[in-house]
């Protein structure tokens, strides 16, 4: 169990780093977050900036609260309730039937679709996996070697996470835009 609960916070590190970092890195990738989340209609109008805001804080905040061992079940807690969100968003989206899409990972960008839930509802199984993992994780019970094993395959899942729409398109073909 120790090594899941290692390896569930660095992937949660590594694609919440990313993300925000993504939306961080200049003002024009704030503001196409921004217009995604508009173009969602997810959130009204007058709180759309507080929620951008927010949403990015958080993102942010999580790769810190997951790597601290103090902070780290609290961490797990704050990406459950993001990808809780991002999932509810994503539903609500493609059951409308909207071609929407949002720049998570950067300047690529994919319509939403089927394989967003896949991902996103893998993504909360990793953090429930890492919640329950971590209220069991007795000191001392890892092994140097086990714990850079797990840290490098959390690495390796989170990177396919964040480049996983180039990955859907190679082995499934692009999401097709519906017609609004």
């Amino acid at each position: 169990m120790v090594y899941l609960w290692v390896a569930s916070r660095w992937v949660m590190f590594v694609v919440f780093a990313v993300s925000a970092g993504a939306k961080l890195r200049n003002r024009a990738a704030f503001r196409a977050f921004e217009a995604g989340l508009a173009a969602m209609e997810v959130v009204p109008r007058q709180v759309r900036r507080p929620v951008a805001v927010t949403v990015v804080a958080a993102e942010a905040l999580v790769p810190v609260l997951v790597l601290v061992p103090a902070t780290a079940l609290s961490g797990l807690v704050v990406t459950l309730a993001l990808l809780t969100g991002f999932t509810l968003a994503v539903l609500a989206v493609t059951t409308r039937g909207r071609s929407v899409s949002c720049p998570c990972f950067g300047a690529k960008v994919a319509p939403f679709g089927r394989r967003h839930l896949v991902r996103n509802t893998a993504l909360i199984m990793v953090a429930v996996a890492g919640l329950l993992s971590g209220a069991t994780v007795t000191d001392g019970a890892a092994t140097t070697g086990g714990v850079f094993l797990a840290i490098g395959a959390a690495v390796v899942l989170a990177a396919l996470v964040v480049v996983f729409d180039d990955v859907a398109d190679l082995l499934v073909g692009p999401v097709r835009r519906s017609p609004r």
